[in-house]
């Protein structure tokens, strides 16, 4: 998380179509969002996660479950497997294979973006301790439509021992991820993250996250 880039040419977050957004942003994270109303809250957790597996040579490891609860795996989406989704139901087939590069891992990013969401990710993902660190990539969701989730860029200790966050957003419709700003964190962007089962995470685009909102994909 705390080598991601960050664009220099400006601050202001934009929709997948270019349109500028009122949102509270301390800067852009230098990633394409792409040209569909895909990738929004909970699937701009799911992107970071994929692309830090794909920079660590992990991309076999990539695999999401839809709200169906149904999982698609990347080594099966490059072996050829195709997935025929009515409703809630899925059906998967057999095709040739695809090429193992970046542009496919992104279009088949897009068909998890399309099916998955706040309710799979509050769902599958794992949910560490309350009273454990946090640490950088895990995440905040309230499962719901819509719901919404942010995720832990970066974490500092202050000298009382309380944890701080950098957090991070995408949001409705598909748009920059985004370093979330708010007067009520310190010098602007750095979260009080919750301890105890009693505390809340406050965030400046939705109603504060209970402590067991936590999660973290693996």
């Amino acid at each position: 998380m705390r080598t991601l880039p960050i664009r220099l040419d400006r601050m202001g977050v934009r929709s997948y179509r270019g349109a500028p957004l009122d949102r509270p942003s301390a800067g852009i994270i230098a990633m394409d969002v792409g040209s569909r109303d895909l990738m929004q809250c909970a699937d701009s957790v799911i992107r970071l996660h994929a692309e830090y597996l794909w920079a660590h040579g992990r991309q076999d490891e990539s695999a999401y479950r839809f709200t169906s609860g149904d999982e698609t795996r990347w080594r099966d989406w490059v072996a050829g497997e195709r997935l025929h989704i009515e409703g809630s139901r899925v059906r998967r087939t057999r095709g040739p294979a695809r090429a193992p590069d970046h542009k496919s891992y992104r279009r088949w990013l897009d068909l998890v973006f399309t099916y998955a969401g706040t309710m799979s990710l509050a769902r599958d993902a794992g949910s560490p301790s309350v009273d454990s660190p946090v640490e950088a990539g895990e995440f905040y969701v309230e499962a719901g439509s819509p719901g919404h989730a942010v995720i832990v860029l970066d974490v500092v200790t202050n000298t009382d021992g309380v944890q701080l966050g950098l957090l991070g957003q995408g949001f409705m419709p598909a748009e920059d991820i985004h370093v979330l700003r708010s007067p009520l964190a310190v010098d602007g962007v750095w979260f009080r993250l919750p301890s105890r089962d009693d505390e809340l995470l406050p965030t400046p685009s939705w109603r504060p996250f209970a402590a067991d909102a936590r999660r973290r994909l693996h």
